[in-house]
């Protein structure tokens, strides 16, 4: 229960960083307004689905600080990644399976004219 009691203190405390509220949270990062009601309260703890959405719409919040206590609350400069390099990211992970894609095609075209590689 002291663990359930330290995450949901933390969490707390990034409510109260950004001026949310269990409602807002829940706007924000999806679930219920009871489910972060339990999660701030101690009566629950946050599974990796709930974690993994505060922290995708927050991307300020330092994981390690928030999960284990570690470190500050909010990350570095050089921890934050942009949107506009997660966009880029996003890009580059579907031309890379276009590209895998082209590639089993290509070798199927060549497979069928009896040229192996």
């Amino acid at each position: 229960m002291e663990k359930n009691k330290n995450i949901s203190k933390r969490l707390s405390e990034v409510i109260e960083k950004f001026k949310l509220n269990p409602y807002k949270l829940s706007k924000m990062a999806g679930g219920t307004t009871t489910k972060y009601y339990k999660i701030l309260s101690g009566d629950a703890m946050p599974n990796y689905e709930t974690i993994y959405e505060i922290l995708d719409k927050m991307p300020d919040v330092s994981e390690s600080w928030l999960i284990f206590g570690y470190g500050q609350m909010l990350k570095s400069e050089s921890e934050k990644i942009t949107k506009n390099e997660k966009s880029e990211l996003s890009i580059m992970q579907e031309r890379l399976k276009h590209y895998q894609t082209e590639n089993q095609l290509m070798k199927m075209l060549l497979k069928e004219k009896g040229i192996e590689i």
